[in-house]
């Protein structure tokens, strides 16, 4: 339940930040993810049990999680050519690999293996108002309110294309997110080596396997 909001959350959440991006400009979104993302990492410092506090942070969490990267990808798009946008949405989302590749490192440098996350949860926080410094200095990629003629949300879902589009996305996200949810608890119990050294095998192979095969699409 607890690792289930988050992602419950973010979906809700874009379909409010979404158009929210377009009338009213990327950064601002941009700014209010990062700052609750940050809340949500120091307020995990007050959590003593499995009960419904840290299911509220996990939903805040997804609020965050759900806007800022829908907005990163968005300002991505903003500055890609046509001819290029798989090209430039691959590339960019390598920055993400290599977080999640240095990020359980660092975590279980910081104590996570030994499940004390006190100083998990303050470099998280952290490293958030340290995003949110950096969004405070971005340009607007696009104008705000620039897409008067967009189609409202869920409109075009009923086109065939995109429904089986919706369907394998889920079908992949499930099995994945089945396995990335539980893989370091269970690497934990059983005492078979380190989620991190796992998570940098994992995301820098998926990295290079997009700088190398990132236009193949839009060719």
């Amino acid at each position: 339940l607890i690792m289930g909001a988050t992602p419950a959350a973010a979906v809700l959440s874009r379909l409010a930040l979404g158009p929210a991006m377009d009338r009213s400009g990327r950064k601002k979104i941009l700014l209010l993810c990062a700052f609750l993302n940050a809340a949500a990492m120091f307020l995990f410092l007050t959590v003593r049990d499995a009960g419904w506090w840290p299911v509220a942070l996990r939903l805040l969490l997804g609020v965050a999680y759900g806007g800022y990267f829908s907005v990163l990808f968005t300002i991505v798009s903003d500055h890609s050519p046509p001819e290029r946008l798989a090209e430039g949405l691959g590339n960019f989302g390598i920055a993400g690999l290599l977080a999640l590749a240095l990020g359980p490192l660092l975590a279980e440098a910081l104590g996570g293996a030994s499940g004390d996350f006190r100083a998990v949860f303050i470099a998280g926080g952290l490293i958030s108002l340290a995003a949110a410094s950096a969004a405070a200095s971005m340009k607007e990629s696009r104008r705000p309110a620039f897409c008067e003629t967009a189609i409202p949300a869920g409109e075009g879902v009923s086109n065939r294309a995109v429904l089986l589009v919706l369907v394998a996305t889920v079908a992949f996200a499930a099995s994945r997110g089945a396995a990335v949810s539980f893989l370091a608890d269970y690497c934990l119990k059983r005492r078979i080596g380190s989620i991190g050294l796992y998570s940098l095998v994992y995301s820098l192979t998926t990295a290079v396997f997009r700088f190398l095969a990132g236009s193949l699409a839009d060719r």
